[in-house]
């Protein structure tokens, strides 16, 4: 795993001098059924899209906050990867999707019978955003309802 002290010099200062929110301790919340009734879903920040989908903005400082739909049965042959930042390395993930977008792990789990159901839809976002209210005032909770909608009881996040 990378370390603070192997990134560019120009990274360490961006993320010295980043302006990072404060946020307010979340509220966990107790799942009201067992994890082998629950339907999951996938957020990841990897900023994967389909191929047919229009790719994230790759300007770094453009902030794109929006967010694509990725259906369940989308693995990394029906992708692109839009996410382009200088300390990305992308070798994992053309090695293996699950390394962000634990897809199989989660089909897997779903025919041991230890999750109930995977969501039809999963969403990928950009990361390395340096202005994130659009995401957390618009986009973030829009998928939040559409995720809501799909029945699902759990996401599992995976940052890049």
């Amino acid at each position: 795993m990378a370390q603070f002290k192997d990134l560019k010099p120009s990274s360490q200062r961006f993320i010295r001098n980043y302006p990072f929110p404060e946020l307010v301790d979340s509220t966990l919340h107790r799942l009201h059924k067992p994890l082998n009734k629950c339907r999951v879903a996938l957020i990841t920040t990897a900023g994967l899209h389909l191929k047919a989908d229009k790719p994230f903005n790759s300007s770094f400082l453009a902030s794109d906050c929006s967010y694509r739909a990725l259906p369940c049965w989308a693995r990394l042959c029906d992708m692109d990867i839009s996410h382009n930042s200088g300390d990305f390395d992308r070798r994992g993930i053309q090695e293996d999707l699950n390394v962000v977008y634990p897809i199989d792990r989660l089909v897997e789990l779903v025919q041991q019978g230890r999750l109930g159901s995977i969501a039809s839809m999963h969403y990928s976002y950009m990361g390395s955003l340096p202005r994130t209210g659009d995401l957390r005032k618009y986009t973030a909770p829009e998928v939040a309802q559409l995720a809501t909608q799909d029945a699902v009881d759990l996401a599992i996040l995976t940052p890049v």
